[in-house]
């Protein structure tokens, strides 16, 4: 299945012709650059379109804004009035906004980048149109959205309990409108998705016959497991504990930085500084994160953690 078309501009020629980001403009749609990422916007006013353009240009992802088939006017999107259209689609949980020009499909693509106003506390309608219609199996989602004040924790719940078949980045964050590109960047740097570091920011971990592709946290504990495996690849023992994770001891102690946390399938944490634990269900305790595992469904992760093997590899990509 071919890839996305390029629509009107491709953001690597104009930012090579100097074209800053902000002269980027809702008319660019998408562009083809080879990128195993996508972003895909919904931007009603151009606020989250403005950030969907920054994270492109940062990561060297494609782009794709979501436009509805009937686009939303003024009074549409006036949430003071309870016959406005955004109100009437929010109140209808089974309302689903049709898409103008869908891509035909996301073959290629590993991680998509959703971003989205915050409606109604949650993610509009017409991004679950976007979910029902698209084939999420074995992709990293990675949510982020524009809100004056409503943060994105209820959008990501609401985006998991669609069961789609991709893991859902539980870092994905809220930007106010007007967002700069420092704010951006930080962001992307901390979860592991810039540009100039993300092709040395994997760590694989080979279990039986399946390998796991991990993107590593930028933070000081990933940066000491980095200089651990910087020598080469490393086996050590490991072994399943309460039905939602395998732990792995690593025989050396890395610098930790605990939070609590409640844990999603997919997480790979650092417990007790010198513990390596990979989880396949969910906990709350105390954690560092050392990054997320991406591409694979739930199903797929628990099947191959709650495996019988006792050791496994971890070697920088």
């Amino acid at each position: 299945m071919k890839r996305l078309l390029t629509l009107i501009l491709c953001l690597t020629l104009v930012c090579a012709c100097g074209t800053t980001l902000g002269e980027m403009s809702g008319g660019v749609q998408a562009f083809e650059s080879g990128s195993d990422m996508l972003v895909m916007c919904f931007s009603a006013t151009d606020n989250t379109w403005d950030v969907a353009v920054k994270i492109a240009a940062l990561t060297g992802a494609d782009i794709f804004r979501i436009e509805p088939e009937v686009p939303y006017t003024s009074d549409d999107l006036n949430w003071r009035s309870s016959d406005s259209r955004a109100n009437k689609e929010q109140e209808n949980d089974s309302c689903r906004p049709a898409i103008a020009g869908l891509p035909e499909g996301l073959d290629g693509y590993k991680t998509v980048f959703i971003g989205f106003p915050i409606w109604w506390g949650t993610v509009p309608q017409i991004i679950k149109t976007l979910i029902e219609t698209c084939d999420w199996q074995d992709k990293t989602v990675v949510p982020f959205c524009t809100s004056g004040s409503s943060g994105i924790s209820d959008a990501i719940q609401d985006l998991k309990a669609m069961d789609c078949g991709a893991q859902i980045c539980e870092a994905g964050r809220r930007f106010p409108a007007g967002a700069d590109e420092d704010e951006v960047r930080r962001w992307l740097k901390e979860i592991g998705y810039l540009k100039e570091e993300a092709g040395m920011n994997r760590m694989i971990i080979t279990i039986g016959d399946s390998e796991l592709t991990v993107r590593l946290a930028e933070n000081e504990s990933a940066e000491a497991l980095k200089d651990w495996l910087a020598s080469g690849p490393k086996t050590i023992s490991a072994s399943n504990y309460g039905g939602f994770e395998k732990v792995c001891p690593l025989g050396v102690r890395l610098p930790s930085h605990d939070e609590h946390t409640t844990t999603q399938p997919g997480d790979v944490m650092l417990y007790a500084s010198n513990q390596i634990v990979i989880f396949h269900g969910n906990n709350s305790w105390a954690y560092t994160r050392l990054g997320w595992i991406e591409g694979k469904t739930n199903e797929e992760l628990r099947a191959i953690l709650s495996g019988p093997e006792t050791e496994i590899t971890l070697r920088l990509e």
